[in-house]
C-alpha cells in the first residue's frame, strides 16, 4: 500500500500477486506509473534540500530530512525495478484486433 509520510515525501510497496492476466498488467502498470511520480517529485523535493546545504537554512534536520528522503526514494526505486521485472514476465495480452 501506498504511504505518505507527515512530511510530504512519498514512498510506496505493493504487494507482488503473480496470478498473471490483463489485471495484473494493468496493476503493474499504475503502480509503476505512479511510483514513477513519486520518485520524480521526491527528487525535486531533494534538490530543493540540497540547495539549502551550506546556507543559513542548512541545519541538522535538514540534513535528516534529506537523507530519510533519499532512503525512501532509493527503496522506491528497488521496489519499481522489481514491478518491471513482473511486468516483462507476463504473457502478452491476446491481440483485440483478432477477435
Amino acid at each position: 500500500m501506498a504511504n505518505s509520510y507527515s512530511n510530504g515525501y512519498q514512498y510506496s510497496t505493493y504487494s507482488t500477486d503473480t496470478s498473471g492476466g490483463y489485471g495484473e498488467f494493468t496493476r503493474l502498470s499504475e503502480v509503476i506509473s505512479t511510483n514513477v511520480q513519486k520518485v520524480s517529485q521526491n527528487v525535486a523535493s531533494m534538490q530543493k534540500m540540497v540547495n539549502q546545504l551550506g546556507t543559513p537554512q542548512d541545519c541538522e534536520s535538514l540534513r535528516a530530512q534529506l537523507h530519510q528522503v533519499q532512503h525512501y526514494t532509493n527503496q522506491l526505486v528497488k521496489d519499481t525495478n522489481n514491478h518491471l521485472k513482473e511486468l516483462s514476465l507476463l504473457p502478452n495480452p491476446p491481440n483485440l484486433s483478432d477477435q
